[in-house]
């Protein structure tokens, strides 16, 4: 800069600052809902794409700002898959809110499901946090064409959710009607066996 000139980027972050928009010590956003407003900032100004789009390349494809200015920039099936990258480094961390909320975000950017252990895993999240109906609702959008075991593993994770949703029953009808139907052994029964042996085991019914 030419002496005497104004430094422009320290005057735009003292602005920042004293409008509450960094945080004192940092360079954080103070909040997600000031970040939410920087992701709708950038979808509307063509001005900010081009930076915006150069950090981004920097980033992990695990990190959700990578998604998010993705989103915004119009760019939704790669957002989509980035979201679902991020959902995967949180499940890993076992971060089951952010596995939700990246989950979510992903559908919400370009439709669909993700793969099959995706659809599970998210799901799971769901259950997690106490969101059953949500849970039920992403598991039966859950692709179960890859064979009996992806079937297997739905229909354990929906009578897992009626469990906890405080419905025994229903989740007990469900798995027998689902063994009813498969052979009698491979790690499909034995998984669906083993939901409702503890089901059985918590509700009291130790005999069967």
């Amino acid at each position: 800069a030419k002496v005497g000139a104004p430094d422009n980027t320290i005057d735009g972050e003292r602005e920042a600052r004293d409008g509450g928009w960094l945080l004192a010590s940092s360079t954080r956003l103070p909040s997600e809902a000031h970040l939410a407003a920087l992701w709708r900032a950038l979808a509307g100004d063509a001005r900010l794409r081009s930076p915006a789009r150069q950090a981004a390349s920097k980033l992990p494809t695990s990190d959700p700002r990578l998604a998010e200015v993705q989103r915004a920039l119009g760019e939704r099936s790669k957002a989509a898959a980035s979201f679902w990258q991020a959902m995967r480094a949180a499940e890993a961390k076992m971060a089951w809110s952010k596995v939700a909320h990246f989950g979510l975000r992903a559908r919400a950017a370009a439709g669909g499901n993700g793969t099959p252990e995706d659809c599970l895993t998210l799901a799971g999240a769901l259950g997690i946090l106490g969101r059953y109906d949500e849970a039920l609702e992403m598991l039966g959008g859950c692709d179960a064409g890859a064979g009996s075991v992806a079937s297997a593993r739905v229909t354990e994770r929906k009578a897992w959710i009626l469990g906890r949703r405080g419905d025994p029953e229903a989740a007990r009808r469900l798995l027998e009607e689902a063994l009813a139907k498969l052979p009698a052994d491979g790690d499909d029964v034995l998984l669906l066996r083993s939901r409702l042996a503890r089901m059985l085991v918590s509700g009291g019914h130790y005999a069967e």
